[in-house]
């Protein structure tokens, strides 16, 4: 269809997000890494889903932010961050050979402020503690203001990105930052909009496209923020993913929402609704460098999903991450073809 990149447009290739543990990705019963990964991002449920399923999640993800206390510049105790050592060691015992993706939601890297150094050094920090961490994503949104009492002082929200060369030149040179703190490949996630952006200078899918296309992240391709947003006056999801190069996918997340007072929103407390399932079925095939597919749940919403839930979603992404076992083995030289039967 008429807005995919076309197999003649340069596009840099994603490197190899973790040649070393990324081999074991696979199941147990496979000898190499044949298709997409599937996992988890953790939450403090995750172990009881694990103790009954433990050969069903391949991988997981975490939120650094989750495992280290920013205490801010002028900690009483003097030291900046604390290391929460129980919560560390309980993680690494439930990851043993596991690989593990760090998922942030602390860096604000579209904010005008530098980047925040000593924040990106501790996330590194507990990747260390936990054994090494595969990649690191953050989300394409603003959550510090530029003037914070303390240096990393969130807003609350997360808020839009202006999606201009300004915004590109700003995070092309935090992300190369970022990388040489961490040693890490580093993706962007897309955000979920609450409201329809007026007036941008390009679309995300494009916006995105120039910094994969220029080496510097690839993309961690959140398909329920897409309905989010469609469904809030956003772009369609069709029309998002004609645009967006496949090639710059590496991990793509499922998540289920609600509406309150009239806005849809990503709250991660229901299972992936069908209109996700259509999309993530069609377009992942289309995906070479795809490595991991992650399901995310608020573990407040846990008894309402529950631990049958979260197995049976596993289940069907286990289905759909070997249909692209077989797209990986061959070069699809096809567009995204939204209207085709999955896979």
């Amino acid at each position: 269809m008429a807005g995919i990149p076309s197999a003649g447009e340069e596009s840099v290739p994603l490197p190899h997000p973790c040649p070393e543990p990324m081999s074991a990705l696979s199941a147990p019963t496979r000898s190499s890494l044949t298709r997409p990964s599937v996992g988890l991002l953790f939450n403090p449920t995750t172990p009881e889903v694990m103790a009954d399923g433990a050969d069903l999640v391949e991988h997981l993800s975490v939120n650094p932010g989750q495992m280290v206390h920013d205490l801010g510049d002028h900690s009483p105790v003097g030291e900046r961050f604390a290391f929460p050592a129980p919560l560390l060691e309980a993680l690494a015992n439930l990851r043993q050979d596991k690989p593990l993706n760090a998922h942030s939601f602390s860096l604000s890297l579209p904010s005008a402020s530098p980047l925040d150094e000593a924040l990106a050094g501790a996330i590194t920090e507990v990747g260390e503690r936990l054994g090494g961490f595969c990649w690191l994503s953050e989300h394409l949104n603003v959550i510090i203001p530029p003037q914070g009492v303390e240096r990393h002082s969130e807003g609350g929200l997360a808020l839009p990105v202006a999606y201009n060369e300004e915004t590109l030149t700003l995070l092309r040179h935090k992300l190369t930052q970022l990388r040489q703190i961490t040693g890490l490949p580093i993706l962007l996630e897309n955000p979920a909009l609450l409201t329809p952006l007026q007036e941008l200078e390009m679309e995300e899918p494009t916006f995105l496209n120039h910094l994969y296309r220029s080496g510097h992240c690839g993309v961690l391709l959140d398909l329920h923020n897409l309905l989010v947003s469609e469904r809030n006056g956003g772009m369609a999801m069709e029309r998002y993913l004609e645009q967006l190069d496949p090639a710059a996918v590496a991990e793509v997340h499922l998540a289920g929402g609600e509406e309150i007072y009239g806005v849809y929103t990503d709250s991660h407390s229901q299972l992936t609704p069908a209109a996700v399932w259509t999309v993530a079925e069609a377009f992942l095939p289309h995906c070479p460098n795809l490595k991991a597919i992650s399901f995310e749940y608020n573990d407040t919403y846990f008894a309402c999903i529950g631990s049958a839930g979260v197995r049976s979603e596993l289940e069907r992404m286990h289905r759909l991450a070997d249909r692209c076992t077989q797209a990986h083995r061959t070069a699809l030289a096809a567009p995204y073809p939204i209207a085709a039967s999955p896979c």
